[in-house]
C-alpha cells in the first residue's frame, strides 16, 4: 500500500536539491501542498514515451531512468535522475506527448503535481516561469 506522505529522509532530500531550496518559501508551499507521492518498486514504469503528460515529477528516494529506444528496439540509458531533482515539465509546457519512458531504479518514491496544479502555481507565482527557465538552463 502507497504511503500517502514522504518520510523525512525524503522530505529532506526533496528540499535540500539545489533548485528546489531556491525557491521562495511560498512558492515551496504551494508545490509541496498539491503534491501528492508515488512509489515504485526496482524496474517499475513510472512514465512511458506517448503518453499525455499528466504530472510534474520530483525524485524523492532512489532514481528515476529515463531511456529511450533505439531504431533497433534496444533500450538506450540517456540518465539517471536523483533524488532532489525535478523532470517532465517539458512534455507539460509544450502539450506534447512524453519523450522517453521513466523506469524506478531501486526502489524509488517520487512526488508528483498534478499538470491542472502546475498551471495554477504557473499563475499564481510569477517567480516560477523564471525558476522553469533556470531548471531548464542547468540541463
Amino acid at each position: 500500500m502507497d504511503d500517502p506522505i514522504l518520510t523525512i529522509d525524503e522530505r529532506e532530500a526533496i528540499n535540500s536539491g539545489r533548485w528546489f531550496s531556491s525557491l521562495s518559501p511560498s512558492l515551496r508551499h504551494d508545490i509541496l501542498r498539491c503534491a501528492y507521492v508515488k512509489r515504485f518498486k526496482d524496474g517499475g514504469l513510472i512514465a512511458a514515451r506517448g503518453d499525455p503528460p499528466e504530472d510534474w515529477i520530483a525524485c524523492a528516494r532512489g532514481a528515476v531512468r529515463v531511456s529511450s529506444t533505439s531504431i533497433s528496439g534496444k533500450q538506450i540509458t540517456l540518465t539517471y535522475v536523483e533524488p532532489g531533482i525535478w523532470f517532465g515539465d517539458v512534455a507539460i509546457f509544450d502539450g506534447d506527448r512524453r519523450t522517453h519512458d521513466a523506469y524506478a531504479h531501486g526502489d524509488t518514491t517520487i512526488l508528483c503535481v498534478a499538470k491542472a496544479d502546475f498551471k495554477k502555481i504557473l499563475a499564481a507565482h510569477t517567480e516560477f516561469s523564471e525558476a522553469m527557465l533556470r531548471l531548464h538552463a542547468r540541463r
